[in-house]
């Protein structure tokens, strides 16, 4: 029997619908892919007409306004405006900036047929360690009219010293306003020169970053922020609003006493790195929008003759491995002062092997090659040296990446200096030869960039050479400036150079400085005394008293030179001397001549002359009361006298100075353990264990006041701890 259908007459059966094909599939996708594209190209033309019409309106992008990194709280202008004896109005360099800009002039309205060059950055723009007639500036200002006759041409140095690029991002929104035809930026040393922290922006993803600074340039953004601000919705967009930095250089190192608050952080300097980008395509939009051109210079810096300014060990190395690391490097250094290079480059590579973030191995790997004539891995070490120094004062590798590829970008000529220096340096690793110190060119360094960026604006057809033009030419103008060099204020240079890498702790770099100062100005103290700096840092004592006599013989009455010869003479038992320098310091300024007077008492004290020993402490407290060295002094000199409780007043007023003072807790205790006040001597003689464990004498003395307490038990322990020290 044939099974029945289960459908009704007049109905039809349902038949299986057949899987879509790929074709459809294909047309489907094509669809979506279409009605995307459209609204993207609708969006994008009413997005294009919304700028249009913003920017119509006088509407600004929020990134002109703002850097997105950073924000600083005060902006202090470069130029103030002057009228002349003939009425001509002309823009001079603010009176409250000379401290770290040169002195500038230039006329407030420019004339036809002037072409007007700013020069920006930091020190090496300004012309440091010399000034401004002999930095690449001053250079290119004695060569252009020479070079093309046809123009009127005006250099402006507005290098500012220790600026980094923000801050000549931010110099430069009031530069654009003199209108500039070119601006020459040489930046990159000093990124990592002041204390800054970012935001939450430097923790997102780098796309999602990306994507805002883009937004950041928008028109249509900066409205709706703008709204959002005046609705109470969101953040306005203010400079307060943004990690801040003060309106003039704050450098980490002016508030220390050298290199020590560096420390390693690569976040950080990633961060850093990622705002010097955003600063250099920044100074680019700012000048363009004046109709100005932009040069960018590559840094370059001294690798063979400066060592890294800090050195610091990986964080995950165990104390034994730092050890042997350190051990090694004494043993690579001591090896090729001794001339055994090979045997200092097993040391220096088995140093390596457990530390290569090391930067001061790096720096005597590449000293070691150059002995062995390696040159090519010579510079790559000294270059490796450069990037991992934890105090980093001199442009790092990825620094002159950046600016190869801002400036291929935004098609910006680009001078690279860095590799100038190279084609120009011994074996291609740049050294004093073309430098002063870490970054600053010598006066014929200058000269070479100067030429360099002469070459390159002739390439962009800024500069049309005459026909006379040419090396004789050359060769008048160097004659010229160099004509110009002023001994004494080159010799002020080199020393005060010497004076911050004394201050830095690089004291055979001082030293060297110093000494080329003092060639140039016998008669400067100052030069003398920071030659013997350099020399007590590096271990030549008597070199060192040598030039504090100069220094002092130079300027009678340079007080902290005179205490520093005293001091050590002291230290090479030439008391007598010594004694005389004191002396002569008592009616000098008073910070020294509490020193003087506390010093004095020590040398007297220790000759036996007591009371006049006391005088002079008295005399110290009296002209500086918080003293504590001369409290605690002066309780010694009294106890040697037998004022036992006179003493004890005198330890206890050093202790409510420096409570944490370990000898003055000892010194203490011992007065009173003198006086039969042994519960008392037994608190102060362990609070100085807690500093100085190992001590013979303090576990001692602990012990006879716990003896004489009745803690016999004790008391043994400590006399055993007491014998088996030394």
């Amino acid at each position: 029997m044939r099974s029945r259908s289960p459908h009704r007459k007049g109905e039809l059966a349902a038949r299986p619908v057949p899987p879509p094909t790929s074709r459809r599939v294909g047309h489907r996708v094509l669809s979506v892919l279409r009605t995307a594209l459209l609204l993207l190209a609708v969006t994008t033309v009413y997005l294009g007409a919304l700028e249009l019409i913003l920017a119509a309106a006088g509407i600004s992008p929020i990134v002109e306004e703002t850097d997105p990194y950073v924000g600083f709280s005060s902006q202090i202008p470069l130029f103030v405006q002057e009228s002349g004896p003939n009425g001509e109005e002309t823009m001079v360099t603010a009176a409250n900036k000379l401290d770290l800009f040169n002195m500038q002039r230039f006329p407030a309205k420019k004339t036809t047929g002037t072409y007007r060059i700013f020069c920006m950055g930091g020190s090496t723009t300004y012309g440091r360690p010399y000034d401004n007639a002999t930095s690449f500036c001053g250079w290119l200002r004695a060569v252009l009219p020479k070079a093309d006759p046809a123009r009127r041409w005006e250099v402006i140095n507005a290098g500012g010293i220790s600026y980094a690029s923000y801050r000549v991002r931010m110099l430069m929104e009031e530069l654009v306003q003199y209108e500039p035809d070119l601006f020459i930026i040489y930046t990159g040393h000093n990124e990592f020169l002041e204390r800054r922290t970012y935001g939450p922006i430097m923790d997102m993803p780098v796309w999602l970053r990306e994507a805002g600074t883009a937004l950041h340039h928008t028109r249509t953004y900066t409205v709706l922020t703008r709204i959002a601000s005046w609705a109470g919705r969101g953040p306005a967009p203010r400079e307060d609003a943004r990690p801040s930095l003060p309106g003039e250089v704050d450098a980490i190192l002016d508030e220390t006493l050298g290199p020590e608050s560096y420390h390693r952080d690569d976040a950080q300097r990633d961060r850093v790195l990622t705002h010097f980008r955003y600063s250099l395509g920044r100074m680019t939009d700012l000048a363009r929008s004046a109709g100005a051109e932009v040069v960018f210079i590559t840094p370059a810096s001294n690798l063979r003759h400066c060592s890294p300014f800090k050195s610091e060990h990986q964080d995950a190395l165990s104390d034994d491995a730092r050890e042997q690391c350190d051990a090694f490097l004494a043993d690579a250094t001591e090896a090729r002062q001794a001339g055994r290079v090979d045997e200092a480059l097993a040391a220096v590579e088995q140093a390596l092997a457990l530390d290569d973030r090391y930067a001061h191995l790096h720096f005597v790997y590449g000293q070691v090659l150059c002995d062995l004539e390696r040159y090519d891995e010579a510079r790559a070490a000294f270059v490796r040296a450069r990037d991992e120094d934890i105090c980093p004062l001199r442009a790092l590798t990825p620094i002159r990446g950046i600016i190869a590829d801002t400036a291929r970008a935004r098609r910006v000529p680009c001078v690279d200096f860095a590799a100038l220096a190279e084609r120009r340096s011994p074996h291609g690793i740049p050294g004093e030869e073309l430098f002063v110190d870490h970054v600053h060119p010598t006066i014929k360094g200058h000269r070479l960039l100067a030429l360099a960026v002469l070459d390159a604006l002739m390439e962009q057809g800024i500069v049309r050479p005459a026909d006379a033009w040419n090396a004789e030419s050359m060769t008048a103008v160097t004659r010229e400036v160099e004509g110009s060099i002023d001994a004494r204020a080159g010799a002020m240079g080199l020393r005060n150079q010497a004076k911050v890498l004394n201050w830095a702790g690089k004291f055979a770099e001082a030293r060297r400085l110093a000494l080329r100062a003092i060639e140039l100005n016998t008669e400067d103290a100052e030069a003398y005394y920071q030659a013997a700096r350099g020399a007590v840092g590096i271990g030549r004592s008597e070199e060192a008293i040598t030039y504090y006599r100069q220094a002092v013989a130079a300027k009678p009455d340079y007080a902290l030179a005179r205490f520093r010869l005293a001091n050590a003479l002291l230290a090479k038992d030439a008391s007598e001397e010594a004694i005389e320098h004191y002396r002569r310091l008592l009616d000098g300024p008073p910070e020294y001549a509490a020193l003087a007077h506390n010093n004095l008492g020590n040398e007297l004290s220790a000759q036996g002359a007591l009371d006049e020993a006391i005088r002079h402490y008295r005399e110290a407290l009296n002209i500086r009361p918080g003293y504590v060295d001369a409290h605690s002094n002066l309780g010694l000199c009294l106890m040697a006298r037998g004022d036992a409780e006179e003493a004890i007043r005198e330890y206890e007023k050093a202790l409510a100075l420096d409570p944490d003072s370990a000898p003055t807790h000892y010194n203490l205790g011992r007065a009173l353990l003198a006086q039969g006040r042994p519960r008392e001597a037994a608190e102060h003689l362990r609070e100085t264990l807690r500093s100085m464990p190992d001590s013979s004498s303090v576990h001692y003395s602990l012990g006879e006041a716990l003896r004489q307490v009745g803690d016999v038990d004790e008391a043994e322990k400590h006399f055993r701890a007491a014998a088996r020290g030394d």
